[in-house]
């Protein structure tokens, strides 16, 4: 046998089994603070031996973040929060993985893990549906059996809720269709990691292929066996952990917007389709927010007949007053009228109107728009509103729409600049209607770069940011 050859043999007997890596105690050390003082709690705060100088540093780094260096008070908070003396904390980050997991029972997001990896195969690669960009996460290999996992639980759950409600405007297929925002959702979480990954494995020339896009190619290949995705998630059991967290709330709050929707199916008709049926649902738009309550977010619902409805998963009560606003401002003489958009407030979540971008057909229009939006200028200026950015305000025909109205009546910061809000007390910034964020302005500037126009009435796509974004080109 050639030396290359038994390098190669020694490398693979080396790795471990699917078994050994599942049974790994990295996994324990993905527990949050508050559950590692818990369990150290449980078993009588024992103290035995522990690496000293790592904790330290470890320590160290904590506390010289900029957060606790700059804010006296705030470190001896954290630890009055978390339940614990500084010496305890010490002491826990100097635990070995051995002992974080200790005699504690395997975590749930682990079964998970063990229940989507543990035969230990090749994957199959998941079944994207049409309306996904799989490509804008081009690592999604590694996650495959998790999203495999999760799709498999929300169909049974579409299915229950169908026996359920018979004539909900849904089939189980829907379950897939609802995926299609989720390599947007993970590629910002698995980029970094994985392009290091294939990096170490450049270097160390373990990649096939003469060109780069082969060897990526290569790469994604090897993410498709189990058991590498298991290595490498074992070696990053934080990482792990949140996308299992990620994909579960994505998955409830799947299931809650399909019950809803199946709830409200009729109610709907009638506010906002003129009686007429909904027809069957076709697609859902997701990722059109920030996830917010865990992981809900914004979802526009696109049915056969045409029509589409847009839900939102917190309550409508802010957007409810202020439509009556407008109108009451209509009612006493504000000319050109504003436009109310259509609501239905469910108490924790509600519906609203799917209001279509379009451009003002003549210079008349144009010109009502612009008095319009100086009117809903000085209307944000006295309701303390902030953040309509381009994202948050857009053009239908005449009238400007304000889609979200969640950032009304903000407090006052003391400061000049928001970067130096623990440091400079008492200096005011924003007591204008540059505050609203829907004039033009330059973000992120300086002497060498312009900055970003992100305003509502001027901001365009295509800018270039005055950081470098991570992102991948010509993968293959």
């Amino acid at each position: 046998m050639s030396s290359t050859a038994l390098e190669e043999k020694e490398t693979l007997d080396d790795r471990r089994s699917v078994a050994e890596l599942l049974d790994s105690p990295r996994w324990w050390t993905a527990a949050t603070l508050a559950e590692r003082v818990s369990q150290w709690r449980r078993r009588g705060s024992p103290r035995r031996p522990f690496d000293s100088a790592r904790a330290a540093a470890r320590l160290e780094r904590w506390k010289t973040q900029s957060a606790f260096a700059n804010n006296p008070g705030l470190w001896e908070e954290r630890l009055a929060s978390a339940g614990i003396a500084e010496e305890e904390l010490l002491y826990l980050l100097g635990e070995s993985a051995d002992e974080v997991r200790g005699d504690g029972e395997v975590p749930a997001w682990l079964e998970t893990v063990a229940a989507a990896y543990g035969d230990g195969g090749q994957a199959a690669g998941f079944a994207w549906p049409p309306l996904a960009d799989p490509e804008r996460c081009p690592f999604r290999p590694l996650i495959e059996p998790l999203v495999e996992h999760f799709w498999s639980r929300l169909e049974e759950e579409a299915r229950a809720i169908l026996e359920a409600y018979p004539d909900a405007p849904f089939s189980p297929g829907i379950a897939r269709t609802v995926t299609s925002h989720l390599p947007d959702h993970f590629a910002s979480m698995l980029n970094r990691t994985l392009l290091v990954e294939m990096h170490i494995l450049k270097l160390e020339e373990e990649l096939k292929g003469d060109t780069p896009e082969e060897r990526f190619r290569d790469f994604l290949e090897r993410l498709r066996s189990k058991q590498y995705a298991l290595e490498i998630l074992e070696r990053f059991p934080v990482l792990a952990r949140q996308i299992v967290l990620r994909l579960e709330q994505w998955m409830n709050a799947c299931a809650e917007l399909f019950r809803r929707l199946a709830s409200d199916a009729e109610a709907l008709s009638w506010r906002f389709h003129g009686g007429r049926p909904l027809g069957q649902l076709v697609e859902v738009q997701g990722a059109l927010s920030d996830p917010h309550r865990d992981g809900r977010s914004v979802f526009v619902l696109v049915f056969d007949s045409g029509f589409q409805i847009v839900y939102k998963p917190k309550t409508l009560a802010l957007e409810v007053v202020f439509q009556d606003l407008l109108r009451w401002l209509n009612a006493r003489g504000f000319e050109p009228a504003l436009r109310p958009i259509e609501l239905l407030d469910r108490g924790h979540y509600g519906w609203m109107e799917m209001v279509h971008a379009a451009p003002c057909p003549d210079e008349a229009a144009l010109r009502r728009f612009l008095e319009r939006q100086g009117g809903y200028l000085a209307l944000l200026y006295v309701l303390d509103g902030t953040d309509f950015h381009h994202e948050n305000l857009f053009a239908a025909g005449e009238h400007p729409m304000l889609i979200d109205l969640e950032t009304l009546f903000q407090p006052w910061l003391s400061t000049q600049d928001l970067q130096d809000v623990e440091n400079t007390p008492g200096a005011p910034v924003g007591r204008t209607v540059l505050r609203a964020n829907m004039l033009p302005e330059r973000w992120w500037g300086d002497r060498t770069t312009p900055g970003v126009d992100l305003s509502g009435f001027t901001g365009q796509e295509g800018q270039m940011t005055p950081r470098p974004m991570l992102a991948t080109a010509d993968g293959g």
